[in-house]
């Protein structure tokens, strides 16, 4: 994958975005990802390095408080069935027109991520997930829901909600946990015949 060319796609839609005026949906956090000219940031590209590597192109992922989801659009086009889960509007059309703009396949669903059939993708993620809509205490059980269907997680814990800043998070179903870097941790579920590999 070439995240210049990817980069430059993303910032010229941004910039054209911006340009028009009205609700563009980046809010604070994407105007400031264009301002240092990387849509996606070093976590962002870990975690996409990291998923290219550790699962086989057409593994269904979801990426859940997706904020733009570029995460899930690098993921598409590098051939992951991708789906991007964003409960705003704005931030949903920002993350469906930004995959028009880069020709990426994610396809974009509004809504609670806890609303989602979630235990049917084989890795849920998110990197980024600051947000009163979401703790770890009220989303618990949901995630050990998939590491008990045999499905993996990966989360950034001090980035996850707003009331559990920098909480440990355990989960006792997942087989095996692994860092992947810059405070991301990957959850292996239950059973799941590929977890040694991850290590490797």
């Amino acid at each position: 994958m070439r995240w210049s060319a990817l980069n430059a796609k993303a910032l010229a839609f941004c910039r054209k975005r911006i340009a028009s005026g009205g609700d563009h949906g980046l809010g604070n956090y994407y105007l400031s990802r264009v301002t240092s000219n990387s849509l996606w940031c070093h976590t962002d590209k870990r975690l996409v390095r990291y998923v290219r590597n550790a699962f086989p192109r057409g593994t269904s992922v979801l990426e859940i408080c997706a904020g733009g989801a570029q995460v899930s659009h690098a993921l598409a086009l590098a051939g992951f069935v991708a789906h991007a889960c964003e409960l705003t509007d704005a931030r949903a059309d920002f993350a469906r027109e930004l995959g028009k703009a880069l020709g990426s396949s994610a396809f974009v669903i509004q809504s609670h991520w806890q609303l989602l059939p979630a235990s049917k993708y084989e890795l849920v993620f998110t990197n980024n997930a600051v947000s009163s809509h979401v703790s770890i205490e009220e989303d618990h059980e949901s995630f050990e829901q998939i590491l008990q269907a045999g499905n993996d997680v990966i989360l950034k814990p001090s980035l996850y909600g707003t009331k559990d800043y920098g909480r440990l998070i355990e989960f006792p179903t997942a087989a095996a946990v692994f860092n992947v870097g810059s405070g991301l941790r990957h959850w292996v579920g239950l059973d799941n015949r590929h977890g040694e590999d991850y290590a490797n």
